[in-house]
């Protein structure tokens, strides 16, 4: 369209315009109209590539959002399994204590049968029930604590994950040009008007 104006001719009358004086304005419209093209074509191809960052902004977000719920999903498993492990814990405390119990009836009981004729086998027998029955209820407690911290490892894995997504998915985002995406909203007004001009 530029070409066609730059290169117009019109016929020569006796009265009319300046010749020069409308060359000049042909011209200058011609300029004026390749500029705008150029302009055109250069925002056309911001917007495209912006259109191709945005979409790859939104497969990463959707990625996001299966790792999260995945995560999310794993996280309700743990707590499941800790609740689980939790009261299996407990069930192996309370038989622990019930066998500490038995035993150390059992070893009181001998230690009645044996006090006649020995205070000191007596007191031995006493310490080594207690020290059984604190091994047991130590080995209870110790795979307790190893249970939680189990859990409590995979819930800090969980929110460094989702922080470091959530940080690269900010990064990639704010990559993006706002000003220039409002631009290219005017763009079509632009290309109207230099149809309604030729």
């Amino acid at each position: 369209m530029s070409e066609s104006i730059l290169t117009a001719e019109f016929p020569s009358q006796v009265r009319g315009y300046s010749k020069e004086a409308v060359d000049r304005f042909v011209h200058g419209l011609g300029s004026r109209l390749e500029s705008l093209e150029a302009e055109l074509q250069k925002q056309t191809e911001r917007a495209d590539r912006l259109a191709d960052e945005l979409k790859k902004s939104h497969t990463e977000l959707s990625t996001f959002h299966d790792k999260e719920r995945a995560m999310a999903g794993a996280l309700v498993s743990a707590q499941e399994h800790k609740t689980n492990a939790l009261g299996e814990v407990e069930k192996m405390r309370a038989q622990a204590h019930t066998d500490a119990n038995e035993f150390m009836d059992a070893a009181r009981a001998d230690a009645d049968k044996l006090k006649a004729s020995s205070e000191q086998e007596v007191e031995q027998i006493l310490v080594e029930a207690r020290k059984t029955a604190e091994d047991i209820t130590s080995r209870a407690t110790a795979q307790c604590e190893e249970q939680e911290r189990r859990i409590e490892a995979l819930r800090d894995e969980y929110q460094k994950t989702l922080e470091f997504i959530r940080r690269h998915l900010e990064t990639q985002l704010a990559g993006l040009d706002e000003p220039a995406i409002r631009g290219l909203t005017t763009t079509p007004e632009l290309s109207n008007s230099v149809v309604e001009a030729a």
